[in-house]
């Protein structure tokens, strides 16, 4: 079979960025073992200066960059602990680890309740656990995936890594999985305002627009942007936040892609 040299080119930087990743691997391994070796736990951290545990079957490199203090999700847990008062009853959409789930938990007090959404069913387990380090009282997780497609099943992908899960495109395969509203979800706390802190991978291009009324009862948006992934990329971003700025919310915190609304 006659390879082409454009094609070897091709053939041997994968063979090379494999190794670099394997060579990767086996240093975190290794670090997390001699870590383990001196007691220093391999599975428990504090992000955020929250106790979180993150199970030994999670893939190594997650468990690494908590081991070393790598930054997780900084802006939103930020405006978190800066905006997010006491009492607030919360709806998280993308749970992933539990790790933001924990910070909100700390921070409304056990009284409020707080109602998590994620998708990949193998994280909701971990999820609630670290959610409910303090207390299982009025914290509650459902497995589904927001959209507005008005199926009642859409394809969720996992992606490289457990982060960046999310809905399908089209061609693309995925799990069979249920999906869920905002107006579908509010109906799970108690009447009144709430929180809503928002980190979907794209999904929450279209939440916005089709929510109306029901905005209105939000008393703050944490909410992580994805310009990337929209129709029309940062054009779309200024659409979605010029609509949640039209229903009485206004605008108190960014940085980066990340950006907080309060009810003033």
């Amino acid at each position: 079979m006659k390879v082409f040299k454009g094609e070897a080119f091709v053939n041997r930087s994968s063979r090379c960025m494999w190794r670099i990743f394997k060579l990767k691997e086996i240093k975190q391994k290794i670090y997390l073992r001699i870590s383990s070796l001196l007691n220093i736990s391999s599975t428990t951290f504090t992000p955020h200066g929250i106790p979180i545990k993150i199970p030994s079957n999670i893939q190594t490199s997650v468990r690494y960059a908590f081991a070393r203090g790598r930054p997780y999700e900084e802006a939103e847990a930020k405006m978190i602990i800066n905006h997010l008062p006491l009492d607030t009853n919360v709806i998280e959409l993308g749970g992933c680890l539990g790790v933001i789930s924990a910070l909100i938990r700390h921070r409304i007090g056990v009284n409020a309740h707080h109602l998590i959404v994620e998708a990949n069913p193998d994280l909701t387990d971990i999820c609630l656990s670290n959610a409910t380090n303090t207390t299982t009282k009025n914290t509650n997780i459902i497995v589904a995936a927001v959209d507005y497609s008005n199926k009642k099943y859409v394809n969720f992908v996992f992606g490289h890594h457990m982060h960046v899960g999310r809905v399908s495109k089209e061609q693309e395969t995925g799990i069979p999985t249920r999906t869920a509203t905002l107006s579908e979800l509010v109906k799970r706390i108690p009447k009144g305002p709430f929180a809503l802190i928002c980190d979907i991978e794209g999904a929450e291009e279209h939440l916005f627009e089709r929510e109306g009324t029901l905005i209105s009862n939000i008393s703050l948006l944490i909410l992580e942007t994805h310009p990337y992934m929209y129709t029309d990329g940062t054009n779309t971003q200024k659409k979605m936040l010029d609509c949640i700025a039209s229903f009485g919310l206004q605008e108190i915190d960014r940085e980066g892609d990340v950006v907080c609304f309060k009810r003033i």
